[in-house]
């Protein structure tokens, strides 16, 4: 059952409507009436949360979620715990490898927005370009349709870069003291050096099995 359907009333119903709907279900579902429940009762009341909402209704007719809409720190705090996820099961420091991709994440989103935004502005130009001496254009219908797609993206690109500018102000108060694996790479190559000393030690003679 649609949150419509809770209040009985058209998916094309006012605020008006909706108040009026959910004073009716209200009185219907309440648990002192017979028929009514508590459940019934928090079915209603979550139906009238998100349709006298406009942003969480039109998300709702939309996409059918009907979940509110976190809070910026919220979303910067959970893409932080997914990167710290990811960090855990890599060597190096936890932190600064978080930071770099936050970095990377804010540098490709950019990049896209930069080329969607390009995309835009060719899209209308090309379809202002045709031109229909009857009925509807086709084309143009198809250009708006594309711009529309592409705005959307662009959209959500600068949401996902908001998030990843607020995650890494967060990440401020974070510091590790744990090597980095530039410093492990680094051991690795002064490992590589020494051997290759002793190989040309060895070449020259010196026996390093040997004692005094």
């Amino acid at each position: 059952m649609t949150h419509y359907e809770t209040l009985g009333i058209d998916p094309a119903a006012s605020q008006a409507d909706i108040k009026a709907g959910f004073r009716r279900a209200a009185q219907a579902s309440h648990p002192d009436r017979e028929g009514g429940s508590d459940e019934a009762m928090a079915k209603v009341n979550r139906a009238y949360e998100v349709l006298s909402d406009p942003e969480r209704r039109q998300k709702y007719d939309t996409t059918g979620d009907d979940a509110p809409e976190l809070s910026q720190e919220d979303k910067a705090k959970k893409l932080l715990v997914e990167l710290f996820r990811q960090a855990l099961a890599e060597p190096g420091n936890i932190v600064k490898q978080t930071h770099l991709k936050l970095r990377r994440m804010q540098s490709s989103a950019e990049a896209k927005l930069v080329d969607l935004r390009r995309q835009v502005v060719k899209l209308e130009k090309r379809g202002a370009l045709v031109q229909v001496s009857k009925g509807e254009n086709l084309v143009w219908m198809l250009v708006s349709a594309q711009i529309d797609a592409a705005k959307a993206e662009m959209q959500a690109l600068e949401d996902a870069i908001k998030t990843a500018q607020a995650a890494e102000g967060l990440l401020r108060d974070y510091s590790s003291s744990e090597e980095e694996d530039g410093s492990v790479a680094r051991a690795y190559g002064l490992e590589a050096a020494f051997a290759a000393e002793i190989r040309r030690a060895q070449a020259f003679g010196f026996d390093f099995g040997r004692t005094a």
